[in-house]
């Protein structure tokens, strides 16, 4: 369990004006998760973890699945600034 969830983005989930961004919008974040202790917030998107594009949940449960037990990079964009930041995280077994 990679302690949170995650959807595809579509214009009301992204509920903005602006173009929606490609990725997956984080929809929960689990107390005390790898994602929770670095700092993931609701609403925010990973666009890329590891090697692997994130367009959709299957993208992001293939990553998931392919990173299993190792420390990776998530890429993200935060929903409530635009900023992007790279994180270093462990995917549990």
């Amino acid at each position: 369990d990679s302690g949170m969830g995650l959807a595809e983005i579509t214009e009301e989930t992204y509920g903005s004006d602006e173009e929606k961004p490609e990725g997956g919008m984080i929809t929960e974040i689990k107390y005390n998760s790898s994602g929770w202790k670095n700092g993931l917030l609701k609403n925010d998107i990973i666009w890329k973890i590891g090697s692997v594009d994130i367009v959709s949940v299957t993208d992001y449960k293939f990553a998931v699945k392919k990173y299993k037990g190792r420390a990776v990079r998530f890429f993200i964009r935060a929903y409530n600034t635009g900023d992007t930041r790279v994180l270093s995280m462990r995917i549990p077994r």
